[in-house]
């Protein structure tokens, strides 16, 4: 029988603990500390959609959103990783999921595995097979959906704008930088293969990070796919595309705030390996990858070709620690930066009286390797906070404010997952749900287990930089579904004219305006897609026991008092 759960909160202890140190104790006095009223004041229920079934299943994908009132809610999705092959559609749920952090020789386990940095990395890591290679609009209303292959619409793009010059890699990567505003979203960056090519013995095989920027307008890709007829796309700017080095990145996310977009976190990785014999057996020819350590903020114009985006980056506004500024992208910068992460949860705020918009880093990965216990390793999460203000600068005359105390996760949630936030004007606090994901708060040597806990992260505007976290070890448990989810998952909001979001922010839900009276409560959205693995701690080595899924979560906000 499934179980319908209410997100109890907890509150984790005043002291920073890394997702790969030491253990939270559970039955601590001092650590587990009952929460107040105030804490307890909004709270969710997660369960699955059992009903919902024909969604495609991807990992790390891009996602947008469009409601009409015929169909309901479709879902634009596209770029990924999945489990699907592209020979006969066959399913091979070895493809997607957790990818492998070491190549192995035949008859090798794990604790014998060459785990020498000269291994090929990408290649084994990121199959071609397991890029998604198509549109899709699903309507989670109806549980339909409609697919196009994106070799289909470039090659419409290319034949009537022949000097577009748009490539697949654009459409097909992983961990993209994506965000909508309104009926449009941007894209910018992502991982993946220079061609889709599938190589053959004596190929060399190159994966790279993108630096490509896309602004579509969704209601039209949306019925593009639909109709299987791309003929808008052309017409009234409705697909623009742009690059520039500067805005190179995967891993991290995309803001925008006003007319100023930011690139932030993230990581530029790059590698050309040697095919020698099989898919089993290649060379590494060159790697390299360096952490952004960064905010870096742009702006996009019109060229003369009306399809053509040129990006205009501010480099006398980047925000960093680094300084000086051309130590960026260096091994300096990569040793000692508190923006060296990704995978990250990048959510949205605002600055108490003037509104003004900021952002907020929760947690991610990795942090610089400076410890010499080789029982640590290089594989520790950061699960503190760092504050993004770009529009306002502190005391200390800058636009971020980071300090190892600001928050306490006690490595719960510290991984890309599905999100939302919200904000209580009566305590002046803004709510940030973290869903699912990795961070499990039990570490392991490689790499931290995969959870069923939800945190909520409360910030109050009175002292933004002490933000606090509060976690349900068990938020995302259902009884007749033992795995986990919610690892480079999406939460999408459902359209209801009852959620109320604020005026100065529309990713922020004002949750005295959508719940006004005690004891109320109203589904505000979904939980889609991302990693289900079968164990805790599947590592990157066990074949089979994590994959893309299709599982559709909703979301019930409740307000307690």
């Amino acid at each position: 029988m499934k179980k319908n759960f209410v997100y109890s909160i907890l509150i984790i202890t005043l002291s920073i603990v890394s997702v790969f140190g030491k253990q939270i104790p559970r039955n601590s006095e001092s650590n587990n500390k009952t929460p107040n009223d105030s804490q307890q004041k909004f709270t969710i229920k997660i369960e699955q959609l059992t009903n919902k079934v024909n969604a495609p299943a991807l990992q790390s994908f891009v996602h947008a959103k469009f409601h009409d009132k015929e169909s309901g809610d479709n879902w634009l999705l596209f770029a990924g990783r999945t489990n699907r092959t592209n020979t006969n559609n066959r399913i091979d749920s070895s493809l997607g999921g957790l990818h492998q952090a070491v190549k192995y020789k035949k008859g090798q386990t794990s604790d014998v595995a060459d785990t020498n940095t000269n291994n090929d990395y990408a290649y084994f890591s990121f199959p071609f097979e397991s890029f998604n290679k198509n549109l899709y609009v699903y309507n989670v209303d109806s549980d339909r959906v409609w697919e196009v292959n994106v070799q289909g619409l470039l090659k419409y793009i290319e034949k009537r704008l022949p000097k577009f010059n748009l490539r697949s890699p654009s459409f097909i990567n992983t961990n993209a930088l994506a965000r909508q505003y309104g009926q449009e979203l941007y894209v910018a960056g992502g991982y993946g293969p220079k061609t889709l090519n599938k190589p053959k013995i004596g190929d060399t095989i190159t994966y790279d990070t993108k630096s490509s920027f896309l602004k579509i307008n969704v209601p039209c890709m949306i019925k593009c796919i639909k109709n299987k007829n791309f003929s808008c796309l052309v017409l009234n700017k409705n697909v623009q595309y742009g690059s520039d080095s500067l805005i190179t990145s995967t891993g991290g996310e995309l803001i925008k705030i006003n007319d100023t977009f930011y690139i932030v976190g993230g990581q530029h990785y790059w590698e050309k390996d040697s095919l020698t014999t099989s898919r089993s057996d290649s060379v590494l020819g060159f790697r390299r990858f360096i952490y952004l350590t960064s905010v870096v903020p742009f702006t996009i114009h019109n060229k003369t070709l009306p399809f053509l985006l040129r990006i205009d980056v501010n480099k006398d506004s980047i925000i960093t620690d680094v300084s000086p500024l051309d130590r960026l992208n260096t091994k300096y910068a990569d040793t000692s930066s508190a923006f060296r992460r990704r995978d990250v949860v990048v959510a949205p705020t605002f600055i108490k009286n003037t509104y003004t918009n900021a952002f907020v880093f929760h947690g991610g990965v990795f942090k610089p390797d400076t410890s010499k216990d080789p029982g640590i390793g290089p594989f520790k999460a950061w699960d503190d906070a760092l504050f993004i203000h770009p529009t306002f600068k502190n005391k200390m005359g800058k636009k971020y404010t980071f300090s190892k105390d600001t928050l306490l996760y006690g490595s719960h949630n510290v991984y890309s997952c599905a999100n939302f936030v919200g904000y209580d004007n009566d305590s002046n606090n803004v709510h940030t749900f973290l869903m699912g994901g990795i961070g499990d708060g039990k570490p392991n040597y490689w790499v931290s287990g995969f959870t069923h806990s939800v945190t909520q992260t409360i910030q109050p505007l009175d002292a933004p930089q002490k933000i606090k976290a509060f976690f349900d070890e068990e938020g995302f448990l259902i009884e007749d579904l033992p795995k986990y989810y919610g690892t480079e998952s999406a939460f999408i909001y459902k359209t209801d004219p009852r959620l109320k979001f604020m005026k100065n922010n529309e990713e922020i839900l004002d949750f005295n305006a959508t719940l006004p009276n005690a004891r109320d409560s109203i589904e505000i959205g979904y939980i889609y897609g991302g990693i289900e693995a079968d164990i805790p701690n599947p590592g990157g080595y066990m074949g089979g026991q994590t994959r893309a899924t299709n599982k559709i979560f909703k979301v019930t906000l409740h307000k307690n008092r």
